[in-house]
């Protein structure tokens, strides 16, 4: 048989076989097919060329993806939904990357873990990252263990550092300080006292 025409109607392309038959598949999957018009083929080898591609084409993407951010497979996996690949592509992206060692979650959580202690991210603020990025729970466990209480602490001063001139001026400070380190998932054992030692910190050195 031979290939008739190629064309591309929105998103896919249409293999047209001079014994009437159609191949289609989706275009971003095409890229890498080696066929032309006047090739003489069989469908098999259509589909089967289409299929390598296709695997080869959603390998590349990963490669892509976590070569711009580092990315835990549960984020891969959404990345190559929201384009459309299909399950069993997915599927082969994600054996590849780990077969290759570019995909591994405990060094994602180690990684994720020392850039958020950086930001002064409270245990819980990590912990909730780690849990929406598809992190298993007894690794994040691992993780947020290797946190102290004298770390935690001072990720809470610098937080309040940072926010405390935004509520200086309005009616209740402490009050305002205190939820916004609340909102951070910082504990109220931990942040009570301190916010109200720090306010009244700062209210005394505006007297002065």
């Amino acid at each position: 048989m031979i290939i008739t025409n190629i064309v591309q109607k929105n998103r896919t392309i249409v293999i047209y076989l001079d014994n009437g038959e159609k191949i289609r598949c989706p275009s971003h999957m095409f890229y890498n097919v080696e066929i032309y018009e006047g090739m003489e083929v069989e469908p098999y080898d259509v589909k089967s060329l289409i299929k390598t591609a296709a695997k080869e084409n959603i390998s590349n993407k990963a490669m892509e993806l976590l070569g711009t951010a580092f990315l835990s497979k549960h984020q891969l996996v959404l990345k190559l939904r929201k384009r459309k690949y299909s399950e069993k592509l997915i599927k082969h992206a994600v054996h590849f990357c780990k077969e290759y060692d570019l995909l591994d979650d405990k060094r994602f959580a180690k990684i994720a873990l020392r850039s958020m202690i950086l930001k002064n991210k409270s245990r819980r603020s990590i912990s909730r990252y780690m849990k929406k990025a598809g992190v298993n729970d007894r690794i994040i466990e691992k993780m947020i263990y290797k946190i102290s209480d004298r770390r935690e602490i001072i990720s809470l001063k610098r937080q309040m550092i940072k926010y405390y001139p935004l509520c200086e001026s309005k009616k209740s400070p402490e009050k305002s300080l205190l939820q916004y380190l609340l909102g951070k998932g910082f504990t109220y054992d931990m942040a009570g006292h301190r916010a109200k030692k720090y306010c009244k910190k700062m209210k005394n050195l505006d007297k002065n």
